[in-house]
């Protein structure tokens, strides 16, 4: 298990972490995914193929779930709090987002079940 602070990062150090975690987050292995305060970890978006992810909230806060369409619209899936563990399963073409709106770190351990591999990234919340 990894977990990471990113306060003892320069802020290209700690994209360069993110992207490795992602591309292995997108292999379909389990992963442990941290989402700074005011951050959203998105998977898919523009790829082929349904796709399932298994999430389990390993933080102390929670951390909102959501579907964006291809064509832009958003599905709000709610929130995960503390210990809880969901699969959902996804459309083809859609993105799964995790959005930390707090001001705590997430920390979640993802698992992507998909026949295509995935994009992945990180972005500051919308």
């Amino acid at each position: 298990m990894l977990l990471l602070n990113f306060n003892a990062f320069s802020a290209q150090q700690a994209y360069l972490i993110i992207l490795v975690s992602l591309l292995v987050v997108g292999c379909g292995s389990v992963q442990q995914v941290v989402i700074p305060p005011q951050q959203e970890f998105t998977i898919g978006g523009g790829d082929h193929g349904v796709y399932d992810v298994k999430v389990i909230n390993q933080g102390a806060v929670a951390v909102r779930l959501s579907e964006k369409l291809e064509y832009g619209e958003s599905i709000d899936q709610g929130f995960l709090s503390r210990g809880e563990k969901v699969r959902l399963s996804f459309l083809s073409g859609s993105s799964a987002v995790f959005s930390n709106v707090l001001s705590d770190t997430v920390y979640l351990k993802l698992r992507v079940f998909s026949t295509s591999e995935l994009k992945n990234r990180q972005n500051p919340v919308q």
